[in-house]
């Protein structure tokens, strides 16, 4: 069930991500994404990809904070979600906002350096490494349409020429510190880990997948 029910949720958020309007909403069904490869992971039941599920699950509860902290100066300079009046241009009215949703837009999206890459590449690796082609293949062609969907969404409002002229009172950075924070950390744990960390995950990795 949690296979089949995570591998239903990746393909339902990929076209939501690619004709999303509404800049949460966009990050909710990126969520669901994620969530939907989590499950997908455990359903598999193998050692390699509940390790991977716990990575990920640990990557992204760094990553999606910083996305909706970013989400909340853009709600509150702009006063809208709708990322038509949103954008473009929006990195020339909240820089460091936008330099910090777009580091975690390419975390998210599953790209190196950041963890949600290497925790994919181990549930892929997984499921390959046990003959699960079938299943692979679709996470990957799951994981590919949402960094295409990820990646047309934050170009369209990020870059470009603003069409609407906002005034400097008008601009809100309040969670530029706490998104420093949090970035700072993905970016350490991606690319190391402790090992006292890391045999606690495997030690739980086997809980999950049953052995006692």
């Amino acid at each position: 069930m949690l296979l089949v029910f995570g591998l239903a949720s990746m393909f339902l958020a990929a076209p939501f991500i690619l004709v999303q309007t509404n800049l949460k909403r966009l990050l909710a069904y990126s969520s669901l994404e994620h969530i939907g490869l989590i499950c997908a992971a455990i359903g598999l039941n193998l050692p390699l990809t509940i390790f991977g599920a716990l990575l990920h699950m640990g990557y992204h509860a760094l990553t999606k904070p910083v996305l909706f902290f970013a989400a909340g100066n853009i709600h509150q300079s702009c006063h809208t979600l709708k990322m038509r009046l949103i954008g473009p241009g929006l990195i020339s009215v909240l820089p460091l906002t936008v330099v910090c949703m777009a580091v975690a837009a390419i975390a998210a999206a599953g790209l190196p350096p950041f963890g949600l890459f290497f925790s994919e590449m181990t549930v892929l690796n997984g499921g390959f490494a046990a003959g699960h082609t079938a299943v692979s293949t679709l996470m990957i062609i799951a994981l590919l349409a949402s960094f295409c969907g990820i990646l047309y969404q934050f170009t369209r409002i990020l870059l470009g020429t603003p069409k609407i002229a906002r005034t400097r009172e008008a601009v809100h950075q309040d969670q530029v510190p706490a998104m420093g924070v949090m970035l700072g950390a993905l970016l350490v744990f991606s690319l190391w880990l402790p090992r006292p960390l890391l045999e606690v995950m495997h030690r739980a990795a086997a809980i999950v997948g049953g052995e006692r």
